[in-house]
């Protein structure tokens, strides 16, 4: 009897290691085989995901020619308390020398050049995810994070207009929900044009 158990809770641990190791959304590689997930386990929970960030080389080359101004790509993870604040926040403001904004963000910034106009890659396994939408307690982390459930990517494209939310171009609001996404999603693509942001893969409303 106490060997069928023994058995039983065995073959459930190893089962349980399989699903939460080995199961869907982002993570970063630590030693050996394990990896720390991000995000909740559920499907419509947060997921982190690559960001790959290129730049419209044509749409530039009309815009300035040869020399291209210097880019600033900022990727930021937003709650739903923040997220009426960064929607109306000035793009022109938050780009101007020691905004305390800007400065004060939990963010990631890409940066574009003259002599670097090489595709950029946000990666799902950067540990700044944890700090915006946490990973799970069952695998020792503190649960949520801030709670983001959006990734704001925000670039300072010379001459736009300060407008609201997806109105200002120079601002693209992804969803982190893993239902938002096509199944097994895991890259999504950017493309920074010399007027916008472009979001080209689609969300699963989109397909």
């Amino acid at each position: 009897m106490h060997r069928r158990f023994n058995f039983a809770v065995g073959l459930t641990v190893v089962l349980l290691s399989v699903i939460v190791l080995g199961g869907c959304g982002g993570g970063k590689t630590v030693e050996g085989f394990k990896k720390i997930r991000y995000g909740g386990l559920l499907p419509s929970a947060a997921k982190p995901f690559d960001v790959v960030i290129k730049l419209d080389e044509d749409s530039w080359r009309r815009a300035y020619g040869d020399v291209l101004p210097s880019l600033e790509i900022d990727l930021v993870g937003i709650n739903d308390g923040e997220k009426p604040t960064w929607e109306n926040y000035p793009i022109n403001k938050y780009f101007s020398p020691n905004d305390h904004w800007r400065r004060d963000a939990d963010r990631v910034t890409k940066t574009f050049t003259t002599n670097d106009r090489e595709t950029k890659t946000f990666s799902r396994y950067n540990p700044i995810w944890g700090e915006w939408i946490g990973r799970p307690t069952i695998l020792g982390g503190s649960g949520t994070g801030k709670g983001a459930k959006w990734l704001f990517v925000i670039a300072n494209i010379p001459g736009g207009q300060d407008q609201p939310g997806a109105q200002d171009a120079r601002r693209v609001i992804l969803p982190l929900s893993g239902s938002s996404w096509p199944m097994g999603t895991k890259e999504v693509e950017v493309v920074i044009k010399s007027s916008m942001i472009v979001c080209t893969t689609p969300t699963k409303d989109q397909n």
